[in-house]
């Protein structure tokens, strides 16, 4: 079971294999919070939205990290 979760995001159309939505996907869940959060949800579409949404937020943090030499992340 636990393997074909992690399959599953190659089967929503919209996450190109290689693309780097999938590859953040790849690390973002390694939490397994977020496997938990994943799982629960019931539609591919709702699924899909809600990680590129987090997508979007962490390239936006990334963003505001390289533009900004006084922010810190450990």
């Amino acid at each position: 079971m636990q393997h074909r979760r992690g399959y599953e995001v190659h089967f929503i159309q919209d996450v190109i294999c290689g693309s780097e939505l999938n590859l953040f996907s790849t690390e973002f869940f390694l939490v397994r919070s977020r496997r938990e959060m994943w799982v629960a949800m019931e539609s591919k579409d709702m699924k899909f939205t809600w990680l590129k949404i987090r997508f979007e937020k962490h390239q936006t943090l990334n963003l505001e990290v390289r533009n900004n030499p006084h922010i810190f992340v450990i």
